[in-house]
This record gives structure tokens, sequence and C-alpha cells, in this order.
């Protein structure tokens, strides 16, 4: 009733077996996955999924693969794409596990999703983060892609869910253009390897 809840959180992080073995993770299977998505659209209930994106054995084709196939299985309200980053005392932290990966990282600041590289904290202190940037699977430049590709993701997912999004957004882009709503449907697009490789 507030208008505050985000949905129900359906978590992957990775849809990719490689990847979940490489990160010690199980998820439910995708035939769980499309019944909890009918169950909570049918009371609507919205829902997000999680990803996290710089994963150890993930690459580009196997993260936009695994988008694309969560949105074939329902999921047309939110994806919420999370940066991997490494945290003090994780396993993923350990020294051979860096190297076994070649995971490469730069500290950067913890903005929030509500938050903004302007803010400065009350208290002065600027919280940091060691930012995964490369992996032995996903080489710097396919990290940059694959960032590309996740807020092209989110753009469309905003485009398809927000009238005043799109209204903003188009008279920004094209004041003279007119674009009908049938012609950019999330649910309709293909968002495998070769989508945004077009544009």
């Amino acid at each position: 009733d507030s208008g505050l809840s985000k949905g129900v959180t359906l978590a992957m992080q990775s849809i990719d077996p490689h990847t979940l073995k490489s990160i010690k993770r199980d998820n439910i299977s995708i035939a769980d996955y499309q019944e909890l998505q009918r169950r909570f659209t049918k009371d609507n209930i919205p829902t997000y999924t999680e990803f996290i994106l710089g994963l150890p054995g993930d690459t580009y084709e196997s993260f936009s693969n695994g988008v694309s196939e969560v949105i074939q299985s329902g999921q047309y309200n939110r994806i919420q794409f999370n940066n991997l980053s490494i945290l003090p005392n994780a396993e993923m932290a350990l020294a051979h596990n860096i190297k076994k990966d070649e995971i490469k990282t730069v500290e950067a600041p913890i903005v929030n999703i509500h938050g903004s590289l302007d803010e400065t904290p009350d208290d002065g202190i600027t919280e940091k983060q060691q930012l995964v940037i490369s992996t032995r699977t996903m080489n710097l430049q396919d990290w940059k892609k694959t960032r590309i590709y996740a807020s092209v993701s989110e753009f469309f997912r905003l485009w398809e869910n927000s009238a005043e999004f799109r209204s903003k957004t188009w008279s920004i882009v094209d004041s003279n253009a007119e674009l009908d709503d049938n012609e950019c449907s999330f649910k309709e697009l293909n968002f495998n390897v070769g989508v945004l490789e077009r544009y």
C-alpha cells in the first residue's frame, strides 16, 4: 500500500552452469523459476531478478544469454544488475582464487542505486569497494561490453514499463518523432548476443 515495494526478489546471479560451479552456487531450476514467475504474475505481485556482472566463469555470451533466458521465462518487470566487488574475508578474495580466476579490480566508490557520485556523506567517509573489472573468462573490453548490455537492458525495461519515462526520453531524443508503443515491446525483444551488436 505504501508504494515502496520493488517486488519479490528472484535472485539468480547467473544461470550459466559453469559460472555457478565456479562460484559454488546452486540456483532453482528454470522450470521452478517460470512457475514462481507465473504465480506471482497471476496474483499481480511484481518481481525482479538479480544478476551479478563479472563473476568468475562468466563471459559476455553466457551473461547475455542468461538475461535473454530469464526474460523469455517471464521476467518482464525488472532485472537488477549488480557489479561484482571483492569483499574482505570472502572465499573469492583469497590469493589463490584471485590468481586462479585472474581477477583484476579497481578501487571505486560505492554508489547505491538511490545515490549519486556528487553526494558528500554526512560523516565525510566515502565507502569504497574493490570492483571486479576483469577475470580469466571476461577481459576488460568484454566487461565494458557486458556493462553496456546491462545498462541498455535496464533502459528497455524502463521504456516498456513507464509511460512517463518514454515521453520524457523520447522528447529529449527527438521532439518531432512519433513512436508507436507496440514498436518497442520489451517482452518481444530477443535479447540474445546479436541484438545489441546490430546497434
